[in-house]
């Protein structure tokens, strides 16, 4: 694995033991205390902490996630296992089952042309309706619903009027597909980094394998809450009808979102749609996982 993917956490290398002795005497700040008095305070203290830590600190860390379109996930991952308090006490691993597809990545027509396609078939769209429930504030069918009709006018796909009272927002809606796009791409090749040449694969492997006791943790694959099984948050998206830019921010946050494996079904159904899912890659994660055991 690479040095930056064996640097532990940052937040494991801090903390109340690194302090150095000034700093911890401030804190301490005993009034009226002659100095060897407050410096045998303080260590202490420090030797009061360094035992609980070392009988407490696997409790720390009992779950951990690990997320494919996110490498500094895995990053913290391998800094857990290689840490033997923090490991010794996890019990699960989640791998989390969305990522950035590299033809939605690959040009901002591809983006396009995908976010028509999945918003159209989520919302059944056909073009000849200003659907809305009535409801305020705007929640993500009526944002997407509006911004796929402005977005199909603009492209020329759609001669019907415009709603004037759910206007999302006085500008195009091309702005809001460039902002999300330009954050899809830098997720896609932040992601892209992490998986070439096997080495997510590889990196997750060994530091799986690294826990104590590794064979009897669970492996988790997962694309939602595991906790009470509900959708992503960008389902709960909202804004005011007034609110432009919050209406901006979650149009551009559902657009770039990484997707679940099984959306490819909504983008298309040929081959340079499916061969880029990798299904592949959650398979050889349980099989090396089998081939340890």
């Amino acid at each position: 694995m690479s040095q930056a993917v064996n640097e532990p956490p940052t937040h494991i290398q801090r903390g109340l033991l690194k302090l150095p002795d000034e700093i911890l005497l401030q804190i301490l700040d005993l009034p009226g205390s002659p100095s060897h008095t407050r410096r045998e305070h303080a260590a202490r203290l420090r030797l009061t902490c360094r035992r609980l830590r070392d009988v407490s600190s696997h409790w720390l860390v009992e779950r951990t996630t690990v997320d494919v379109s996110r490498p500094e996930t895995l990053r913290r991952f391998c800094g857990i296992a290689q840490n033997s308090a923090f490991a010794r006490g996890v019990r699960e691993v989640r791998l989390r089952l969305h990522y950035y597809h590299p033809w939605v990545a690959s040009s901002i027509d591809n983006f396009t042309a995908a976010a028509l396609a999945e918003w159209k078939g989520r919302l059944r769209y056909d073009g000849s309706s200003d659907y809305w429930r009535g409801q305020f504030p705007l929640d993500v069918t009526d944002m997407m619903n509006f911004f796929v009709r402005k977005l199909d006018k603009e492209l020329g796909n759609d001669d019907a009027p415009l709603a004037n009272a759910l206007e999302i927002s006085s500008a195009r809606a091309m702005p809001a597909v460039e902002e999300a796009y330009a954050a899809y791409k830098a997720g896609f090749d932040s992601q892209d980094a992490a998986m070439r040449d096997g080495l997510f694969l590889a990196s997750f492997t060994e530091a799986f394998a690294a826990l104590p006791n590794w064979y009897t943790h669970t492996l988790t694959l997962f694309d939602c809450n595991t906790e009470d099984d509900e959708p992503a948050p960008w389902r709960y998206a909202q804004a005011d009808k007034e609110d432009k830019a919050g209406q901006h921010e979650a149009v551009v946050r559902v657009l770039s979102r990484p997707m679940l494996w099984e959306d490819a079904r909504w983008i298309g159904t040929g081959d340079d749609i499916w061969r880029h899912v990798p299904v592949d890659m959650m398979i050889n994660v349980l099989v090396t996982r089998g081939v340890l055991c």
